[in-house]
């Protein structure tokens, strides 16, 4: 099971490397408009969370790249590609923000390669979405508010999906309600961020996919 989603995600990141160097957000949005939904439940969950994640910063944001970026990753996802959560070593983090991303990121790795995305598809879906949603927000560097709300729906949702892996039910209706609304003792539970990032130029998107 580890090495089938390794070896799928694999060759997806050379894909998507040559799809988001040939054209603007508004191109690929409209080929994921006619790009059929297929694959199993999890991709066609992660495929909406990125189209999602597209439109706000295509029609919200106004961030042709970041745009771009999500649209192209729900292209993949929606053919039912097993689309990896973002690279570290791809963006422009200032290092005191690394530990916490790349803890976070072994964390879902180690999710995702003891099957999350078959046991809890839904879920995991949406634990990967927030957490490339906070790289993002994260590289960006400046708008705080998103910042910490898509770190603390990542840790809310690796936490439903671990707690599945340990034997427990998926509700992703109440989870993704609940994921809304996270209390105040689960924001404080989460390791708090410090420090500012940037991201690099748009010219490296290539890379950064």
């Amino acid at each position: 099971m580890k090495n089938k989603f390794l070896a799928k995600s694999v060759k997806l990141s050379a894909l998507l490397a040559v799809l988001g160097a040939t054209g603007c957000a508004e191109y690929h949005r409209m080929i994921l408009e006619d790009t059929a939904i297929c694959g199993p439940e999890f991709t066609r969950t992660l495929a909406k969370e990125y189209e999602d994640l597209g439109n706000i910063e295509h029609n919200i944001m106004f961030d042709e790249w970041s745009a771009n970026y999500y649209y192209c990753k729900a292209i993949y996802a929606r053919r039912g590609f097993l689309v990896n959560p973002v690279s570290l070593c791809r963006w422009d983090i200032e290092e005191d923000k690394l530990s916490e991303l790349t803890t976070a990121r072994e964390r879902l790795m180690q999710a995702l390669e003891a099957g999350a995305w078959q046991i809890a598809p839904k879920i995991t879906a949406h634990a990967q979405a927030n957490f490339d949603c906070w790289v993002e927000q994260q590289a960006e560097g400046w708008q705080i508010e998103d910042i910490a709300n898509c770190r603390t729906g990542f840790y809310h949702y690796i936490a439903e999906v671990e707690h599945v892996l340990k034997g427990g039910v998926e509700d992703e209706g109440k989870s993704k309600e609940k994921g809304k609304k996270v209390s105040e003792s689960e924001s404080k539970n989460a390791p708090e961020p410090v420090g500012k990032a940037k991201r690099a130029g748009k010219e490296s998107s290539v890379e950064r996919l």
